[in-house]
């Protein structure tokens, strides 16, 4: 590998968005190194899936020099605190508009994220318009606060975000709906809308009447109009759950109504929490 970029040569709001993700990209554009860190994971010490999906998307924007818009995230390995990835994206099609691409990361040479995606140059003159209404939801300091009860163990990424519940039955489907934000970067952000889209295994074992969540088998992000909202709104809708597994979706609005994304995903779903045992196992290497 060549040296890493240097600032000048990508835009500055995405170099922004790299270091915070700790993405160390090389000068080719098409390749990158991260080290798991606490904010990369879950209390688990597994990588949040939500992470995996903005590593990736930022990637396809550092490629192309393009903004993304949409990014689909396969988990076909676990990864870890402390794990070291390497990762490298390939431009499969440039055209005039839009480009097609796809990234590889690997741990010690075993794949364990994939993603395909593609990032294009708007067109200020082509048919826009929102035809989804945004939900009549209170400001998010009307809102209580969401404590995240973890024990002892670190709360890894959900230690970086502040999130606060709409806890008021006068609103519908409150229980669906919260908002979240980061103290030193917009969660709006199109290669960070993966950080507030992963979320659909919980509220899909609550819609059936359990309490769990899940493993991310996919993660997509579909990037709507831009933002610079502090907060984001999490207006997630359920599907169903089946054989073990459950399918969902959630739509991301800022704090003005505009839809800045939409997130889908399907996942492993569990009741308890076996992710303890994979830690210990790999501890105990």
């Amino acid at each position: 590998m060549t040296s890493p970029v240097q600032t000048a040569t990508i835009d500055p709001a995405l170099q922004g968005d790299l270091d915070w993700l700790e993405l160390d990209v090389y000068s080719s554009g098409d390749a990158a190194t991260l080290t798991l860190a606490q904010k990369h994971v879950t209390p688990y010490g597994r990588l949040y899936g939500g992470m995996g999906s903005s590593v990736m998307s930022a990637m396809i924007e550092a490629v192309t020099g393009r903004p993304l818009l949409w990014c689909t995230t396969q988990f076909v390995g676990p990864s870890f605190e402390g794990d070291r990835l390497t990762i490298r994206a390939q431009v499969g099609a440039r055209g005039s508009r839009a480009s097609q691409v796809t990234v590889i990361a690997e741990r010690e040479g075993i794949p364990v994220l994939i993603a395909v995606g593609a990032a294009g140059r708007p067109d200020p003159a082509a048919p826009a318009g929102t035809i989804l209404a945004a939900p009549d939801v209170p400001s998010p300091l009307e809102c209580e606060r969401l404590h995240l009860d973890v024990g002892t163990r670190s709360r890894g990424f959900f230690g970086l975000v502040e999130q606060r519940r709409i806890d008021d039955p006068r609103y519908p489907n409150a229980s669906r709906r919260w908002w979240m934000r980061l103290d030193d970067r917009s969660l709006t952000r199109s290669s960070l809308l993966g950080l507030a889209g992963d979320c659909v295994a919980p509220m899909v074992t609550r819609a059936v009447g359990e309490l769990g969540a899940g493993t991310s088998l996919d993660n997509t992000i579909r990037v709507g109009a831009p933002s610079d909202s502090e907060w984001i709104l999490v207006d997630g809708d359920p599907e169903f759950a089946m054989g073990g597994f459950g399918h969902g979706t959630v739509r991301l609005w800022d704090h003005r109504g505009i839809l800045v994304g939409i997130a889908s995903q399907t996942a492993s779903l569990w009741r308890t929490h076996p992710m303890q045992d994979a830690v210990a196992a790999k501890a105990g290497n």
